[in-house]
């Protein structure tokens, strides 16, 4: 799904910007996650751990990165395709004279979507804008369970996960055009997913939660973001 949702839009956008104004853009930012049901699952495991079994790390914000290539339509709208990937996870943990227990839990996501840019305002080297973005985001889900007791053999299992959401991003930004076609980008946007069921790689079973529901992910929060742009013609 994928590979085909990339194949499609590549085709597509490479058709209709032959000959256009196309802007690359790269960024890195941080993103907060809402993942609440991955925090509570990781609560509910802590239960059949060994005693005193403590969380080490809840799914923190993390660091995350994102292209476009825009075609500029005009002064104020652009249009194009985004990528973004995004990364968090969880740990709990215990350690003593006896030996140690971990389970790390590693989710992420890799989004491909569409990119409509409204220029509101121009001042000296300066352009103010609003942003939205929408398209499918694809998370693979990683839970590693050890167990390590001195003078015993280690006990290791894993597992991995996959789901995928919609989501949609409006933000707003500044741009300074420093250069005739370089641009250092800067813009605060809130994402909002729909939650997507965690299913087994292998068989397609999803994790249940204590109430029966299947455990979602969730990567809604804020995105702070800052990257650099290149205008090709």
């Amino acid at each position: 799904m994928k590979k085909l949702l990339f194949i499609v839009l590549m085709i597509l956008w490479s058709g209709y910007i032959y000959s256009q104004s196309i802007k690359v853009e790269i960024n890195s930012g941080l993103g907060t996650y809402r993942h609440d049901g991955l925090k509570s699952f990781q609560d509910y495991l802590i239960t059949f751990a060994p005693p005193h079994t403590k969380k080490v790390s809840e799914f923190p914000p993390y660091f995350y990165y994102s292209a476009s290539v825009e075609n500029i339509l005009n002064a104020r709208h652009l249009i194009g395709i985004n990528f973004t990937y995004l990364t968090s996870g969880g740990r709990n943990d215990i350690r003593d004279y006896s030996g140690e227990y971990s389970l790390d839990m590693h989710i992420n996501g890799i989004g491909a979507g569409f990119q409509y840019r409204y220029i509101a305002s121009s001042f000296k080297n300066f352009d103010i804008y609003a942003k939205a973005r929408l398209g499918l985001l694809f998370s693979t889900f990683y839970m590693n369970e050890r167990l390590n007791l001195v003078q015993a053999d280690t006990s290791t299992t894993s597992d991995r996960f996959r789901s995928m959401n919609i989501y949609c991003e409006p933000a707003l930004g500044i741009t300074w055009n420093f250069w005739s076609r370089l641009a250092l980008d800067f813009s605060l946007g809130y994402e909002i997913d729909t939650k997507g069921s965690l299913l087994l790689v292998n068989t397609k079973q999803f994790i249940a939660q204590p109430s029966g529901q299947p455990l979602t992910t969730d990567w809604t929060g804020l995105r702070v973001l800052a990257g650099l742009s290149y205008r090709i013609r």
